[in-house]
């Protein structure tokens, strides 16, 4: 099999991003004024989330299909894991002298009214769809580099195309 220089790197990165944005970019709601537009409100993850789509293109287009789905399954295997680390610390009883404000990983489900989830639903979409259209030259620019510097040009042949497998 053989050894990639670059694949471990992105792999990690893209389990990093990831978890940044699912879990650090979740707790924060933000509304700016966009001009000849009027308030957007949005989670701060969609900010940073559209990079994982730049490196599922990136992986696949380099390492194949294969690869790519074993980064995927990395990446929902770290954020399940710290989804349930989240739940258990939250419902650990706190010290008597510790007293943080946590509203934004105590959950968020029922208390938004419907038409402000989808508003931000909605605004989150466009959002990482409009990124990931704007991403797309350096996309290429990447992929291009990395299969120079890989000497790899993979071609899905004989890939089982199933989401499930974790077999490269």
């Amino acid at each position: 099999m053989k050894v990639y220089r670059y694949y471990d790197f992105l792999l990690g990165a893209y389990v990093c991003v990831v978890l940044c944005a699912n879990l650090i970019g979740a707790a924060k709601v933000a509304t700016v004024h966009v001009p000849l537009w009027g308030p957007v409100t949005f989670m701060a993850g969609v900010l940073f989330f559209p990079i994982s789509y730049f490196f599922g293109d990136v992986l696949t287009e380099v390492y194949g299909y294969a690869r790519d789905r074993r980064v995927v399954w990395s990446g929902f295997a770290a954020l399940a894991f710290a989804a349930l680390m989240s739940v258990v610390i939250v419902r650990l009883p706190p010290a008597d002298f510790w007293r943080p404000q946590q509203p934004a990983v105590d959950a968020f489900a029922g208390l938004w009214p419907t038409s402000d989830l989808i508003n931000v639903t909605v605004t989150q979409y466009v959002l990482k769809s409009g990124r990931e259209v704007a991403a797309t030259p350096a996309t290429y620019w990447l992929v291009g580099a990395l299969k120079r510097a890989e000497r790899e040009d993979y071609y899905d042949r004989n890939t089982d195309f199933t989401p499930f497998s974790l077999r490269a």
